[in-house]
């Protein structure tokens, strides 16, 4: 399987145009941003990452996706397939990508 490196990710931090933002969306080569006061933007990718004073200040880890061993404890079968049925799901929606 061929994998493709990671640039960015919903959820990400990075620093644009002078201000820190939050990768909010991913489409194609579109990319929408957020800033603190709630301002969006949508940029093309290769001018988001080419741009003067761009960089990824903090990364979202694959790891925080997954919750806490222990949580479905004590649930029957099929609720803890649910569970993980959507946390797939949502993670594909999320990042464009199926989990794993």
């Amino acid at each position: 399987m061929v994998m493709r490196p990671r640039l960015l990710s919903v959820g990400d931090r990075v620093r644009f145009a002078g201000r820190e933002q939050t990768v909010v969306a991913l489409s194609g080569l579109r990319v929408r941003l957020v800033d603190d006061d709630q301002e969006a933007a949508v940029v093309l990718l290769t001018h988001l990452v080419g741009s003067e004073g761009f960089e990824v200040l903090s990364a979202v880890s694959a790891r925080s996706l997954v919750p806490a061993s222990g949580v479905l404890d004590g649930l029957s079968q099929e609720a803890v397939e649910r569970a993980e049925w959507w946390q797939r799901h949502l993670v594909e929606v999320l990042t464009g990508r199926a989990a794993g």
